[in-house]
C-alpha cells in the first residue's frame, strides 16, 4: 500500500513539473495560476504577468495571502488577503529571472502552494561576422580553406543554430554543442563555428555567408546574417586564356600561309 502511495505521488510530480508538492498535496486545486503561463522577452524590454489564487472556499485551511519572489518586481513579503498580484518590470535586466518567477499562496500553519513562471530571456547578437581562418587572397583551385563564423553576445545560447550558405543554398547547420562557446550559460555569450570548403572553378564570384538563428517560443524564429564573403579563384579563366592564345596562333599561321601562297602565285606570273 505504501509503495502504491509513493508511485501515485511520483506520477503526480511528473504530470505537474512546475508545481511544488508536499506528499499529502494539500494544495490540490489551490495552486496560483500565472497568466500568461510562460514568457519570452527580449533583454531590457518591459514585461508583466498576473498571478491569481483559485477559489479558497474549496479548502478548510484558512487563507492568509500571497506573494511573488523574483530578482526584479518581487513583493515585499506576504500580501495579506489578496487574490491576485501582478509581476511587472519596466526593463528586464536580471538574467537570473530565466530561472523562473515564483508565485505562492499561503494558508494556515505556513503551508504554501507555489507555482513557477517560466521566463525565457533572449538577446540578439551584437554582431555576426564571417572571416577566413587564415589568409584572404585568391584561392587555389583544389585547396581546402576554413571559414569562421562568430556570433557575439547572444542568448539563450541553447536555442542557437548556426547555418552556412553558398549563395542561397543551405550547406550545413550546427547546434550549440558543435560550436565553441565562451561566457555564462544563460547570459549573452559568444559562439564560434567553422566550416571547410574546397576551392573549385565554380566557386569564383560566389558568395558565402553564415546565419545565427534563435529558435524560441515565438511565431517565427529570429535570424541574423553576416556580411557575405565573395570567393576568388586565382587560376580562374586560365583555360580560356590558353584557348585564346591557341586560337590567335592558328589565325596568325593561316594568315602567313595565305600571304606565302599569294607571293608564290605572283612570282609565277611574273
Amino acid at each position: 500500500m505504501e509503495m502504491l502511495h509513493f508511485t501515485l505521488f511520483a506520477l503526480t510530480f511528473l504530470i505537474y513539473p512546475d508545481k511544488t508538492f508536499t506528499e499529502e498535496d494539500k494544495c490540490e486545486g489551490l495552486y496560483p495560476v500565472f497568466s500568461p503561463s510562460s514568457l519570452v522577452v527580449r533583454y531590457g524590454d518591459p514585461v508583466s504577468a498576473t498571478c491569481s489564487v483559485p477559489n479558497t472556499t474549496k479548502t478548510s485551511m484558512q487563507y492568509s495571502g500571497m506573494g511573488l519572489e523574483a530578482k526584479q518586481g518581487a513583493t515585499d513579503g506576504l500580501q495579506e488577503n489578496v487574490m491576485n498580484l501582478t509581476w511587472s518590470v519596466s526593463s528586464l535586466t536580471e538574467w537570473e529571472e530565466a530561472q523562473g518567477i515564483q508565485c505562492y499562496s499561503q494558508f494556515e500553519e505556513h503551508d504554501q502552494c507555489i507555482t513557477n513562471l517560466s521566463v525565457t530571456i533572449y538577446k540578439p547578437p551584437d554582431r555576426v561576422s564571417l572571416r577566413f581562418v587564415s589568409g584572404s587572397g585568391p584561392m587555389v583551385e583544389g585547396n581546402q580553406y576554413q571559414l569562421e563564423c562568430e556570433v557575439q553576445s547572444v542568448a539563450p545560447v541553447q536555442s542557437l543554430t548556426v547555418k552556412w550558405f553558398r549563395g542561397k543554398t543551405l550547406l550545413h547547420e550546427s547546434n550549440v554543442s558543435q560550436c565553441s562557446v565562451t561566457g555564462h550559460s544563460y547570459e549573452g555569450v559568444t559562439a564560434t563555428d567553422r566550416y571547410t570548403i574546397t576551392a573549385s572553378r565554380e566557386d569564383h564570384g560566389v558568395q558565402y555567408k553564415c546565419e545565427a538563428e534563435l529558435k524560441l517560443d515565438l511565431p517565427e524564429s529570429l535570424k541574423y546574417q553576416s556580411e557575405p564573403i565573395s570567393i576568388r579563384i586565382s587560376n580562374h579563366g586560365s583555360s580560356t586564356m590558353i584557348s585564346g592564345r591557341v586560337t590567335g596562333a592558328l589565325i596568325l599561321f593561316s594568315l602567313m600561309d595565305w600571304m606565302w601562297m599569294n607571293f608564290v602565285n605572283l612570282h609565277t606570273i611574273l
